[in-house]
């Protein structure tokens, strides 16, 4: 599959590549994690009330962070069930343990993963997305805190601890610029960038550092407990779908 995600890009600079029939089943594993990640899907759709079919495919692949991309109108997710050591090892250096304990932590965090990456998706087709990414990264984690705490009281302590150990292990990656980026992001900067923080296109940080900031803006967000249902409304522009039908 890796292989031929590769072939499929290059090929994809010409024309769309025709998905295969011999091939389905490579983008459609049955694994614990991806069985996970769509049920976080249905999960969110239910409640906002959307219908799943209209939201972006879920694709494995080998980096072990989950991404929307608006050009394939997909959502990326590490494939935890197939190449476990490669999506997995990144994350211990802050979620501790080995592979297996770094595997379990992205399975409790999926459902807030995927709500991120739903978020994105959103505000793309609703016009919404700025040019600011990391004002796009506050607004996704904002509503995936705000969705997780609705959801699941259990759920809710389990990613708590996870969150906060991570933060604690990934301080060590936050310097200068990153604890800029976490004073900022709540506000769209204006068109051009931010002094001393470069392009707004530009995440501006090593990958371990943007792991750290991530971390850090959530724990901040999970003490602020914010209201999912006035920021979809803010955010996303849409109502969930029981309080429309409490209406």
């Amino acid at each position: 599959r890796v292989l031929l995600d590769i072939v499929d890009a290059l090929a994809s600079t010409l024309y769309e590549p025709e998905p295969l029939p011999v091939t389905a089943r490579l983008w459609n594993p049955d694994g614990a994690f991806s069985r996970a990640v769509r049920a976080a899907v249905g999960e969110f759709a239910q409640l906002v009330g959307l219908d799943v079919e209209s939201l972006p495919r879920l694709l494995p692949w080998h980096q072990p962070y989950f991404v929307f991309d608006p050009e394939r109108q997909a959502i990326f997710y590490p494939d935890v069930d197939g190449l476990p050591h490669e999506v997995a090892a990144f994350h211990v250096q802050f979620v501790g343990g080995n592979v297996t304990s770094a595997c379990q932590a992205l399975s409790a965090l999926a459902p807030a993963t995927v709500a991120h990456e739903l978020v994105h998706a959103l505000r793309e087709h609703a016009g919404l997305l700025t040019d600011d990414h990391w004002h796009e990264e506050y607004v996704a984690n904002r509503l995936a805190v705000g969705f997780l705490r609705g959801t699941d009281a259990t759920r809710w302590e389990i990613c708590r601890r996870l969150v906060r150990g991570a933060c604690e292990r990934g301080s060590r990656h936050l310097d200068e610029t990153a604890h800029a980026i976490l004073l900022r992001s709540a506000e769209p900067a204006l068109a051009g960038g931010s002094p001393g923080l470069g392009s707004l296109t530009d995440y501006g940080v090593s990958l371990e550092t943007s792991a750290a900031i991530h971390w850090q803006m959530v724990d901040q967000l999970m003490d602020a407990e914010p209201s999912f249902e006035e920021d979809l409304a803010e955010y996303v522009g849409l109502r969930r779908q029981d309080e429309l039908a409490a209406e």
